[in-house]
């Protein structure tokens, strides 16, 4: 028996405290706006986190140790030394809390804990009971502690139930709601007429065809279709164009399913122009929509073999929105990061220090664009050997660096020295074999300026014809001077730089499409001009005093890939990264399949033009992704929803919203444009940042991640406009 669940309840299940409040709203955090529509918080910039508060605890004897707490219909079973014990208990025995009894509310999230202990044989699982149908946990075997999150289907009770004989113990026994009610909204006037069906159908217009039928049931309505036509009940409501309302409604299915009833808002009768989704079961349904008419059409239909009763229909406009409940949490409860690589995942700490000092799994924050950002990337390879030793010269033949000497680096920087025997520096290279025949390479190196500011970059095949070359100025917020190709088989040049941080160092890179030679080689110097106007940038000397320093560089990259990646050390060999997989809780998970929620993000996107990114992914389906043309995209795994292209750029930081509910979706791209459609949002049993869970290769979200934020509903589309921002 532990005191954990005593001791939680004092210090979470009371999130209105005004202490908490104050402990919360104290912290650096981002934009209020963005605080304030939003249940979960990812703040990457400011390292804070922020999750939905618990509600009271349901179960009344947590830890045990009241037998009368307790109903137990198998001798197997008894409530002894602070544990529930099963001995040999039967297969389905009911383990039910009671006095009082557990009362869930459907559309409600509820956490469900317990601890199995002493395990000897059998299973348990929980159940959620009545309603329209019995809901029933993960089956579970062995000692531990089991954590699962459910929405309940309707009004329903709670029990636990061992699913084979089981001969075990179970102690910490816990269900909580998880708070996603607003707090602070407030609502208008009343739309609906006799909303509660008190003693008839008066208010309703009865609308079914053939043999169906609308009648009044026991202070509920009931439509009954027997599947030749559909059973109707509708409502006319004086609406005000543009102000937005809540529908609000309980239903269940005595017979039949629910994917044979329809609800529907429309602006002619018996349409759905405004929203259209499946009459849902459950005693707290919820659907958020924006009227486009003075007159709004409501109907509730049932055209499917069976019945559907449904009562305390409500519409209101919302008044005021209010502010999410939330309480502090952890990087580690809002997200799971398997990174298995250590060393490999480099980074740069606050005082623009390179770093290499991560273990497997650590989430990596960089401040290489002058802030605190959530590292992620896909799997990638430095095909180089010794890619900061630059004084090996088996593996980087054309070198000058060491005259005179004594000169070594400085902050993982390696000098490029003027020679005393030449008119010029040298430059340094290597060259590997190809690991793809006429694909896309990327050298990336970090540099700083010594006496000349002007630095030039090439691939290619050890020759000076088949070639690929840029310029770069280091200086300022550093510019890429030119870039071009020499007269062979290369293709596709481009170029990056970035300064990191407001250091004097910069990040460069150069791709280019490489054709049919089996070698390939990164070659980096000194420039003699201010534009490079030859294929050969350093075929003239530069003048300089002997055993002066013409550029710093380090820390080099290079990549059979589109775009270049953050620097992975080498020694003997090539290196691989491994992916950097960022899937969200359970918890949060939970909050994503429910009917309704808001997603957005903040980022920049590495890459280039013509592959789709994902950003926030999920199985088969992408809540946000930036499309190979630049538009913002969702994919349900059968219908895509995109914004106009060219809304987003890779390398420039953008934001994004994404919003569904049982009437469809909507996405915001960073201009403001908004594209909806009805379909539903995909797959959510697994969600993940950066990627989806198919994960196909050159389809990840490589990115420097700012934010996630989370609402349970589905925001209107002015506030999508408010979220959808850079950081």
């Amino acid at each position: 028996m532990l005191p954990r669940f005593s001791a939680v309840r004092r210090q979470v299940f009371d999130p209105k405290r005004s202490s908490f409040r104050r402990s919360l709203l104290s912290l650096a955090w981002i934009d209020a706006p963005a605080l304030s529509t939003a249940s979960i918080v990812a703040d990457f910039n400011n390292d804070r986190y922020a999750l939905p508060p618990y509600g009271a605890e349901l179960v009344p004897d947590p830890t045990a140790d009241d037998p009368a707490k307790w109903s137990l219909n198998d001798a197997g079973t008894s409530v002894t030394e602070g544990v529930v014990r099963l001995n040999n208990a039967a297969q389905f025995t009911l383990i039910t809390p009671t006095n009082p009894g557990i009362n869930l509310v459907g559309g409600r999230l509820y956490e469900i804990r317990y601890t199995i202990k002493n395990w000897v044989a059998g299973s348990v699982r929980f159940q959620f009971t009545g309603g329209d149908a019995t809901l029933s946990g993960t089956t579970r075997a062995g000692n531990g502690t089991y954590i699962e999150y459910r929405v309940a289907i309707g009004a329903q009770g709670f029990r636990l139930q061992p699913s084979t004989v089981a001969t075990l113990d179970i102690d910490d026994i816990s269900v909580r709601e998880v708070v996603l009610d607003p707090v602070g909204r407030t609502y208008g006037v009343e739309l609906v007429a006799n909303g509660a069906f008190t003693s008839d159908t008066a208010g309703w217009t009865n609308a079914s065809g053939g043999t169906t039928t609308f009648t009044f049931d026991s202070g509920a309505g009931l439509l009954t279709s027997d599947g030749s036509n559909s059973a109707r009940a509708r409502q006319g409501l004086a609406t005000t164009v543009g102000k937005i309302y809540e529908l609000r409604y309980t239903a269940t299915h005595p017979s039949g399913s629910q994917g044979g009833s329809a609800l529907s808002l429309g602006t002619t009768v018996g349409g759905a122009e405004v929203a259209s989704s499946q009459i849902v079961s459950g005693s707290d349904n919820r659907l958020i929509f924006t009227a486009t008419a003075t007159t709004t059409h409501l109907q509730f239909a049932r055209g499917g073999t069976g019945s559907t009763r449904f009562d305390d229909v409500s519409v209101r406009e919302i008044t005021a929105w209010g502010t999410y409940p939330k309480r502090t949490a952890t990087f580690e409860e809002v997200f799971a990061l398997a990174a298995a690589s250590t060393s490999a995942r480099s980074y740069v700490d606050a005082t623009g220090a390179p770093r290499t000092d991560l273990a497997a799994n650590q989430r990596r924050f960089t401040w290489v664009n002058g802030k605190r950002q959530l590292r992620l990337e896909d799997a990638r390879t430095n095909l180089l050997l010794h890619s900061n030793s630059l004084d090996s010269t088996g593996n980087w033949p054309r070198i000058s660096l060491l005259s005179p000497a004594g000169m070594q680096a400085v902050d993982g920087l390696w000098p490029l020295i003027y020679s005393t025997t030449s008119a010029g520096p040298r430059v340094i290279s290597q060259q590997i074999t190809k690991t793809a025949i006429a694909t896309q390479y990327t050298l990336s190196f970090t540099a700083r300026a010594g006496d000349r500011p002007n630095l030039y970059a090439t691939i290619d095949d050890n020759g000076v014809t088949n070639r690929a070359f840029a310029q770069f100025n280091l200086s300022g917020t550093g510019t890429v001077m030119a870039s071009g190709l020499g007269a062979g088989t290369f293709t596709g040049v481009s170029a990056t730089i970035t300064r990191i941080g407001t250091t004097d160092r910069y990040r460069c890179s150069i791709t280019a499409t490489t054709g049919p030679e089996t070698v390939v080689r990164g070659m980096i110097g000194p420039a003699t001009g201010v534009t490079a106007t030859s294929t050969t940038p350093n075929s003239s000397p530069v003048s300089g005093n002997a055993g002066d320093v013409a550029l710093w560089v380090g820390r080099v990259n290079l990549e059979a890939a589109a775009f270049a990646s953050d620097w992975i050390p080498t020694a003997n060999s090539a290196v691989t990264r491994a992916i950097e997989t960022c899937r969200f809780s359970p918890l949060v998970e939970a909050i994503l399949q429910r009917e309704a929620a808001t997603v957005t993000s903040r980022q920049t996107i590495m890459g280039s033009t013509g592959v789709t990114r994902r950003i926030i992914g999920g199985l088969g389906s992408t809540f946000i992704h930036l499309s190979a043309q630049g538009s913002l995209g969702a994919f349900n795994g059968a219908a895509s929803l995109a914004s106009p292209s060219g809304k987003a750029s890779p390398d420039i930081p953008f934001g994004a919203a994404y919003a569904f509910d049982a009437a469809g979706r909507s996405m915001c791209s960073p201009d403001g444009t908004i594209v909806s459609d009805a379909s539903g949002a995909g797959n959510r049993t697994q969600v993940f940042l950066a990627r989806d869970a198919a994960s196909a290769a050159g389809t990840f979200g490589d990115g420097f991640y700012d934010a996630v934020l989370i609402a349970p509903e589905r925001l209107p589309n002015a506030t999508l406009q408010t979220l959808a921002v850079a950081a």
